[in-house]
């Protein structure tokens, strides 16, 4: 079985170790994986588990036929001979791609699979699943029910995103050291990324440290608002703290801004390492609808985040009980084993027609 996995850069770096956790899962079970990325996109090499092919986007073409083609003839010329018996699966993550995702597997009579991590993509989901009949691949339980509601059910499959758990089970705030606070998310809330940071500015205690990451600062005027609460000295901003996780998985709470629908395995890697999950209350993502197991808010306010972080601080060993909840469910529910099982059921699930080999056709203008 070959999959095609055409992913958008900026999912692919947040999300590489997850990824690279599932390509390492899939090839060892037989699939034949090849992630096509744009040439200008920067992945780490190290990260990425397949057999990686880059295109180029600006010179695709005008028309969906002629991009489509195009993009094959691109990496058909960097694939040589290894995939001359076709491509089964296209398997694309990310709305930017979703057009030529299609057209591509109309190309190469290959199955199609849309794979879901945000509720606002579902909609023109389903006019796309009318159309060419794609599996649509949710990523979350909560996620599945949103497009089981969209009478999308009889072609969805659930793939919960998965972990791995540590073995050892550490304790959060501990007594005579410093905290440490992460604060992760979507960009596109900026208001409500400016409410974490001022309800955490607000909160704190000298014994806690704030990291922030980079990808949020330029639209939450960070630094005014640590200035504001003087907390320069105890307030740090880090690149790339989603994709490269050591640190952030050091802490003891994970700040998540805003409530968007958005699936971050982050979320999931956070608990599975005994921290405590704060952050709005989200419909459409399983992990953050149970209070037993996160620390949960109503809405995205400054006064509920500070409220949060200091029952936390002053209750570490009630942040400590729900922490070990969450790790205790994504142990029993969100193994990194069971993600790539069910991926390969929806695989296995689609890919029952003869492919056609990718060919070397002229460019399309």
């Amino acid at each position: 079985m070959r999959a095609l996995l055409l992913i958008d850069p900026d999912f692919a770096t947040r999300e590489r170790a997850m990824l690279a956790r599932v390509e390492v899962g899939l090839a060892d079970e037989g699939v034949r994986l090849i992630h096509a990325i744009p040439e200008t996109a920067r992945l780490p090499d190290s990260d990425i588990a397949t057999r990686v092919v880059t295109f180029a986007p600006d010179r695709l073409g005008l028309t969906l036929r002629g991009r489509a083609r195009n993009f094959l003839r691109d990496i058909g010329s960097r694939l040589s001979q290894e995939v001359s018996q076709g491509i089964d699966i296209v398997h694309v993550i990310g709305r930017r791609w979703w057009a030529l995702a299609e057209q591509i597997a109309r190309e190469l009579d290959a199955a199609l699979i849309i794979e879901f991590w945000r509720s606002a993509s579902i909609e023109r989901a389903a006019t796309i699943a009318r159309r060419l009949h794609p599996l649509l691949l949710a990523s979350d339980p909560a996620l599945l029910a949103l497009l089981e509601r969209e009478g999308l059910g009889a072609r969805s499959h659930l793939a919960a995103w998965g972990v791995h758990v540590p073995v050892r089970e550490r304790s959060i705030l501990p007594p005579g050291r410093e905290s440490a606070l992460m604060i992760v998310g979507s960009a596109r809330g900026a208001g409500a990324v400016q409410e974490a940071i001022a309800g955490a500015a607000a909160a704190i205690d000298e014994n806690t440290l704030i990291f922030v990451d980079a990808s949020l600062a330029p639209k939450a005027h960070i630094w005014r608002i640590a200035r504001q609460h003087e907390v320069l000295d105890r307030l740090s901003i880090i690149e790339d703290m989603e994709g490269s996780r050591d640190l952030v998985l050091e802490g003891d709470l994970l700040v998540v801004p805003s409530a968007m629908g958005e699936n971050r395995s982050i979320v999931l890697d956070a608990m599975a390492h005994g921290m405590l999950v704060i952050a709005p209350r989200d419909e459409a993502i399983e992990p953050l609808q149970d209070p037993e197991r996160a620390s949960l808010l109503p809405e995205a306010s400054r006064t509920h985040f500070r409220r949060a972080i200091e029952q936390a601080l002053a209750s570490p060993d009630e942040a400590g009980r729900r922490a070990g909840a969450g790790r205790a469910h994504v142990m029993e529910h969100r193994r990194a084993s069971g993600h790539i099982s069910a991926i390969l059921d929806a695989y296995e699930r689609v890919s029952l027609r003869d492919p056609l080999p990718i060919t070397h056709p002229e460019r399309d203008r």
